[in-house]
């Protein structure tokens, strides 16, 4: 009879990767909106209540008449089957100014008569993913504008965006997505699938 082999063993160096990751996933947590506490309140409410890395997914359809802040990082995302829609004149903004990492996923919300601003104002990996959104823009702003300086990575993901702009006249500054990379750091990232309409008569820059 042939000898039995012995199963392979991991390496060390692999064992202490698995580890690793399994500890990093386990520090970020779960939750619904409207749910248990401290998502039974306001939306924003619960956006300040979770912890940094914490993912929030939204089943409401809306209209939820609230501007969101978001000052970490964070997962905010449509639960499936629904379609979060802000109310009219409402809008998302996202600050970054600490040092430590920006980790920022946003996806599936509509807004109408607003629109999407995130800033980030220093040193740090930025990682920002903005999936599956429908902007239609408020009168003198632009649907999407992102803003970053200092020595940082910036990782980018924009994608399935439609966004609906007000007639802007020839000369006017404003674009329907802008990103400003004032920055010593590098940029990598992807645009793609990115729909622009008007809701009047004008043109200006796209992206």
């Amino acid at each position: 009879r042939p000898p039995r082999r012995r199963p392979p063993t991991a390496s060390p160096w692999l064992v202490g990767v698995v580890a690793l990751a399994v500890s990093a996933s386990a520090d970020a947590a779960n939750f619904a909106w409207p749910g248990a506490a401290p998502c039974n309140g306001t939306l924003q409410a619960c956006i300040d209540g979770v912890g940094t890395d914490d993912r929030i997914r939204v089943g409401s359809e809306g209209p939820i008449d609230q501007d969101l802040n978001i000052a970490r990082s964070l997962r905010l995302e449509a639960r499936p089957g629904y379609r979060p829609r802000l109310a009219a004149g409402r809008r998302i903004t996202a600050a970054g100014n600490g040092a430590q990492a920006l980790d920022l996923r946003l996806r599936g919300f509509v807004l109408d008569s607003g629109n999407v601003e995130i800033t980030r104002n220093r040193a740090g990996a930025t990682t920002l993913s903005l999936q599956d959104l429908e902007i239609n823009t408020a009168p003198g702003r632009e649907g999407l504008r992102i803003s970053t300086s200092g020595s940082g990575v910036l990782n980018l993901t924009i994608e399935n965006l439609a966004i609906a702009v007000d007639g802007m006249a020839g000369t006017d500054p404003r674009a329907a997505l802008r990103l400003a990379h004032g920055s010593s750091g590098l940029l990598d990232g992807v645009v793609g699938f990115v729909h622009v309409g008007a809701a009047g008569l004008g043109a200006a820059a796209t992206i």
